[in-house]
């Protein structure tokens, strides 16, 4: 569910969703402007180049007049302006996720075969580590991480990104507002994915990636003709 930006609450592991269009970008942050406001989005200081846009930001082409929808959560702790924490952000043509932020608020489930269902509508951040993990979001934009094993990863409803790890992966319901990242530094563009001959094909009603060395996702019900760029962020948790 997208929130305005007037209606944005903050809160620990309160995840929200915004869309809007950029109207100017300062070094490492940007305003998102929508017709109930708009807020400063920071990418966080711990960027790859300090005191300037990063390469994740560069890939995305931000400029002012882009639309974008923001994955994060909203930071009151400065007394003079509230500021929104990127967790990922997407536009029409490319995404980015922040790895860093994401993994270091993720709930950790441990080595073994772990069964995880979000109860609740919020958000969650969830882990699976090493085994063969199932992991279930439910309404809220979620982030789940595989980790090494066979997992199934369902997000439920929202913009879910999907952190996949070694193994022959399966995500249950993939949808074209979601993200999949991690994909083992395989790809160096997205037309080796995309492109003729790539590594997404269509395999009956589904899209099997073949990761190459054993590992793959596979995206049930799900055709590999609705993929777009959008849906990827090739960089390597």
């Amino acid at each position: 569910m997208v929130t305005s930006i007037s209606s944005l609450t903050p809160g620990d592991d309160n995840i929200q969703t915004i869309f809007g269009t950029v109207v100017s970008v300062q070094e490492d942050e940007f305003i998102l402007s929508d017709e109930s406001g708009e807020i400063l989005v920071d990418v966080y200081d711990w960027l790859e180049q300090p005191g300037s846009l990063n390469t994740e930001l560069t890939e995305l082409d931000l400029a002012v007049g882009d639309q974008l929808t923001v994955v994060g959560e909203l930071d009151d702790d400065d007394l003079d302006d509230d500021d929104f924490d990127a967790l990922r952000i997407t536009s029409s043509s490319t995404s980015a996720v922040f790895e860093q932020q994401v993994l270091e608020e993720a709930t950790l489930l441990g080595s073994n075969n772990n069964q995880f269902v979000q109860e609740t509508n919020d958000a969650v951040i969830v882990n699976g580590e090493a085994g063969n993990d199932s992991l279930t979001g439910a309404e809220g934009s979620d982030f789940l991480i595989g980790g090494a094993g066979n997992d199934l990863l369902t997000g439920g409803g929202g913009y879910d990104t999907f952190i996949v790890g070694e193994g022959a992966d399966a995500i249950a319901d993939f949808s074209s507002l979601d993200v999949i990242t991690d994909l083992g530094n395989s790809f160096v563009d997205i037309e080796a994915i995309l492109g003729s001959g790539g590594a997404a094909t269509q395999v009956g009603q589904d899209t099997v990636i073949d990761l190459g060395n054993d590992n793959s996702v596979t995206l049930s019900n799900f055709a590999v003709e609705n993929l777009t760029a959008a849906n990827f962020d090739l960089g390597d948790f």
